[in-house]
C-alpha cells in the first residue's frame, strides 16, 4: 500500500489491511474517467456516506482486453498516472488496482466475488456501469452480482448508461471522436479536453529556422490514443503548472520527407527551455489536416495561418485546471 495524496493506493487483493478494507466502491476499468465514469463514482460515493464508510474505486491494470490482446486492444485514454489524479480530485480515498492475469482470468464469477471483493476489500457496496461483465468468460453480469452480493451481505447498484447532449458518454465513442477530429464532442463527454502526458525531447530544430521553434513531445506511458493527425489548438502545462497557449502538429512532415509520426507544439510568445521535463498536452481544437505544401515558403505561410486561429480560438476557451505535475 502506499498513498497518492490523499488518496490510499492497494495493489492486489490479497493480504490488504484490515484498515484498508471496508469501502463502498465503484468497479470497472475507468479508462479515462469520463462523465459515464463519474457518475459511477458518485453513485458510490452517495452510497459511501449513507453507510459512514470510505470511497473506493477497483479497478484492474492492465485492462482485461489487453491482457487478451495486447496487440489489438484499443489504446488508452491516458496514462494510469493521469487516472489516478482524475480519481483523487473525485474524492476517492482508495484506489485498489487489481492485477488482470491468467489467475484472475480463470476465475468463475462466484470466485471473483467471494475472493477479491469479500475476503480481499472486504467491499460494503458496489457500483457497476451498463453493460458491466466479470468472471471466466464474462459469465457475470449485474444480476448475478446483486444475488451474489445479498449472499455475502454487501449491496449492489447498476447505473444505466450515460449520455450527454444524446451521446453515449463511452470510452469507445470517446475513442472514434479522437480518431474523427471531433474534439468538442470528446470534451463533451469527458468533461475536460483530452490531455496526455509527455517529455520533451531534442529534435531536429527545423522549426527554429522558420521562425516557430517547437517542443518535441514523447508521450509518456504505453499504447496512449493520439488524434487524427493533422494541426491542432492546444495547451501545454508547464512544470510549473502554468497553462500556455499555442499550436501543436501531429505527422509525417511530408514537407521534409518525414519517416516516423511527430509531436510538436509551439508556444506561442514562450522563449522557455523545456528539455528533459515533464509537461500535459491538452488538446482543444482541431484546425487542419496535415498536407504537403509547394516550398517553405508555402508552409510558413500556412503555420502563421495556424498559429493565428489556434489564438483566436483559445482566446475565448475556457482555461484549464492548473496544478503542479
Amino acid at each position: 500500500m502506499w498513498h497518492a495524496g490523499a488518496m490510499l493506493i492497494v495493489r492486489g487483493h490479497r493480504r490488504v489491511a484490515d484498515a484498508a478494507r471496508g469501502a463502498a466502491v465503484a468497479l470497472g476499468n475507468f479508462d479515462g474517467v469520463h462523465k459515464g465514469h463519474r457518475a459511477v463514482v458518485e453513485r458510490a460515493r452517495a452510497a459511501a456516506t449513507a453507510l459512514g464508510v470510505p470511497l473506493g474505486v477497483v479497478t484492474f491494470r492492465p485492462h482485461p482486453r489487453e491482457f487478451f490482446d495486447p496487440i489489438g486492444a484499443p489504446e488508452r485514454l491516458g496514462g494510469f498516472k493521469m487516472r489516478m489524479e482524475r480519481l483523487r480530485t473525485q474524492g476517492v480515498a482508495r484506489l485498489y488496482v487489481v492485477g488482470f492475469n491468467d489467475a484472475l482470468r480463470r476465475m468463475s464469477a462466484e470466485d471473483f466475488v467471494e475472493h477479491v471483493l469479500v475476503r480481499g476489500l472486504g467491499v460494503r457496496h458496489v457500483v457497476v456501469g451498463d453493460g458491466f461483465r466479470f468472471g471466466h468468460r464474462r459469465q457475470g453480469d449485474a444480476a448475478l452480482l446483486t444475488a451474489l452480493g445479498e449472499h455475502h451481505g454487501f449491496g449492489v447498484e447498476a447505473l444505466p448508461a450515460v449520455a450527454v447532449d444524446g451521446i453515449p458518454a463511452s470510452s469507445t465513442r470517446i475513442r472514434q471522436a479522437l480518431a474523427d477530429g471531433e474534439l468538442t464532442v470528446a470534451d463533451h463527454l469527458l468533461g475536460r479536453p483530452y490531455q496526455l502526458d509527455a517529455v520533451v525531447v531534442e529534435g531536429d530544430k527545423i522549426g527554429r529556422t522558420l521562425g516557430y521553434p517547437t517542443a518535441n513531445l514523447r508521450v509518456l506511458g504505453r499504447r496512449i490514443l493520439l488524434p487524427r493527425t493533422g494541426v491542432y489548438a492546444t495547451r501545454l502545462r508547464l512544470p510549473s503548472g502554468e497553462w500556455a497557449d499555442g499550436a501543436t502538429n501531429l505527422g509525417w512532415r511530408p514537407v521534409f520527407h518525414g519517416q516516423d509520426l511527430r509531436l510538436e507544439t509551439y508556444l506561442f510568445d514562450r522563449d522557455v527551455d523545456l528539455y528533459g521535463q515533464r509537461v500535459r498536452l491538452a488538446w482543444h481544437r482541431f484546425l487542419r489536416d496535415e498536407r504537403n505544401f509547394d516550398g517553405i515558403d508555402a508552409l510558413k505561410a500556412q503555420m502563421a495561418a495556424d498559429c493565428d486561429e489556434a489564438r483566436r480560438l483559445l482566446a475565448t476557451t475556457p482555461p484549464v485546471e492548473a496544478a503542479p505535475l
